[in-house]
């Protein structure tokens, strides 16, 4: 089951681990396409990518990863977020590219 998260009463984020089935988006499907590539189609689709502490931050595409290229799939995440719900905390962030 993915897990929700409310603020204010209102959906802000649903999270997904490798145990949910079926979680795509456009045309890759996460947990089941290579992890390296789900994350050069994400940065290339939002414009680049930033990452803090394994987080890795599309910001215009509303979604957030675990590092999917990395070998523990068990920490294999991606979160969908609500318009502006990290806009304060991307100056944490840095640069990352995956091409």
């Amino acid at each position: 089951m993915p897990i929700l998260y409310y603020r204010s009463g209102v959906l802000s984020e649903i999270e997904f681990y490798r145990e949910v089935e079926n979680v795509r988006f456009e045309e890759i499907q996460f947990f089941v396409d290579d992890g390296l590539e789900c994350l050069r189609y994400l940065e290339a689709r939002n414009g680049g990518a930033v990452v803090n502490v394994g987080a890795v931050l599309f910001q215009n595409l509303g979604l957030t990863t675990g590092r999917l290229d990395e070998a523990v799939v068990e920490a294999h995440t991606v979160t969908a977020f609500q318009k502006g719900l990290w806009d304060d905390k991307v100056v944490k962030f840095d640069r990352i590219s995956f091409q």
